[in-house]
């Protein structure tokens, strides 16, 4: 059975079709004789209440699982997707079937149904590692989140899984990744915060220097799009100093060039070190009280379950880190409490990175169209419409930091002494940064 004969029966066209039949002979290679575990009835049903769903679509999953049973191309279609997702090394499914014209209001559920499928292997995954069950409960409501899009009404309230955010779960299935509370962490390199980080010697204070090269714009950020680039950053290290752009903690890259004594500083974060990275679930209630119960658990679980791994920092990307925040949201808002937190570091973007997270939909924004059913909608499209552009940000928060989660520990202490003075060709003009030495910045 090839790919495009289940096209054709399923009455639908792709335009790309080189990533869907990617892998097909091994994927058609591994495939059971009989119907595979993920669509028996008692294992989607076990997985469904383990991932924290209640009885409401479970019916409607019953008969979409049986038609997949009982049609061939279907059960070739979901054995494909499942394998790809979870087996294979090619777990991103770019361009693939809907289902909608098949399927019609169910489409969502079949791969709802291949989501469900991870839930064994994660499951499988942690007692490998010895996790404890809540943990591995908590991590197991992923899929619930992934589920969101259906239920906010992007497909017209329809219930299920969108087939791209299939790549996340596999994550779960064979990573150290994990929920710890409100949020997640995974341990793995360094791969989103791109700045070096150094420690004062005595005094511990923390300062990011830009990467070589760094194209920024003239407000300090970094934009995907060639012509917003004004300036680039340049860093170099000799036998005795580190010497680059000073990039400050609310997330503003500057041309101030400082020379940083090795004798007096210390390298403590750079990209591909060891890290957690962290993910911020959706679901609202990003409170203060909850994020730092999370990264007390954070402090105490990684040390327990992987004593040989010795993270350098929290780092993550996200439209929450994004420097913008305070000119939307009130300063005790959770989103800005919690950006507070972290050094932020600006991250290549173009200018509508990260609305889909908020809004569940891609590129510009439709100030008719688009949603303005919660209060962060409505005051980011107020912003947009005013002309600015969105964009996403990375972090870090330094393990030896993590202790003073929840006390703005890089804010509080800014600008610092221990950096000294400007050197010959540093000083920014005052429209690129808000003043003549990039350090006066609103810190709400």
């Amino acid at each position: 059975m090839t790919p495009s004969e289940i096209l054709e029966h399923i009455d639908e066209q792709l335009e790309e079709q080189a990533d869907y039949a990617s892998l097909w002979t091994e994927g058609s290679s591994a495939m059971p004789t009989g119907i595979p575990d993920f669509l028996q009835d008692s294992q989607w049903q076990d997985s469904m209440k383990y991932a924290g769903f209640d009885e409401t679509h479970a019916a409607e999953a019953a008969i979409v699982a049986e038609t997949i049973r009982r049609d061939p191309c279907l059960l070739r279609l979901a054995w494909q997707a499942y394998w790809r997702t979870y087996c294979s090394n090619s777990h991103t499914l770019k361009h693939w079937p809907t289902l909608e014209k098949y399927l019609g209001d169910l489409s969502g559920l079949f791969y709802f149904l291949v989501g469900l499928g991870g839930i064994p292997l994660v499951r499988a995954h942690h007692r490998r590692l010895g996790i404890p069950e809540n943990i591995t409960h908590d991590t197991c409501q992923q899929i619930r989140v992934e589920s969101i899009p259906y239920y906010a009404g992007q497909y017209d309230n329809k219930f299920g899984v969108d087939y791209p955010q299939l790549e996340w779960l596999s994550h779960y299935t064979h990573e150290p990744y994990f929920r710890l509370g409100r949020l997640e962490f995974w341990l793995e390199p360094n791969k989103v915060c791109k700045a070096r980080a150094f420690r004062h010697r005595r005094t511990g204070r923390t300062v990011a220097l830009a990467l070589d090269q760094t194209p920024f714009s003239c407000d300090g950020s970094i934009f995907a799009e060639e012509k917003q680039v004004q300036w680039f950053s340049h860093y170099r290290e000799t036998a005795e100093s580190f010497i680059g752009n000073v990039i400050t903690p609310f997330g503003i890259g500057t041309r101030w060039v400082v020379e940083l004594p090795k004798n007096e500083w210390e390298l403590v974060l750079q990209p591909d070190d060891l890290c957690l990275t962290t993910h911020i679930p959706n679901g609202g209630h990003l409170t203060p009280e909850a994020c730092a119960a999370s990264v007390r658990l954070a402090l105490e679980f990684f040390p327990k379950h992987f004593p040989d791994a010795h993270p350098k920092a929290m780092v993550s990307q996200s439209w929450l880190f994004n420097n913008q925040l305070h000119q939307v949201f009130p300063p005790d808002s959770n989103v800005v409490q919690f950006q507070r937190q972290f050094y932020a570091v600006p991250l290549s973007s173009g200018p509508w990175n990260g609305l889909w997270f908020i809004f569940l939909r891609r590129g510009a924004p439709d100030f008719q169209d688009w949603p303005r059913n919660t209060t962060p909608q409505r005051l980011i499209l107020d912003f947009l419409a005013k002309g600015h552009h969105w964009r996403e940000a990375s972090m870090f928060l330094l393990w030896e930091d993590m202790k003073h989660y929840g006390t703005s520990h890089y804010l509080s202490q800014w600008p610092y002494a221990e950096l000294g003075g400007l050197t010959s060709c540093s000083v920014p003009d005052a429209s690129a940064t808000g003043s003549s030495t990039g350090l006066n910045f609103n810190s709400k």
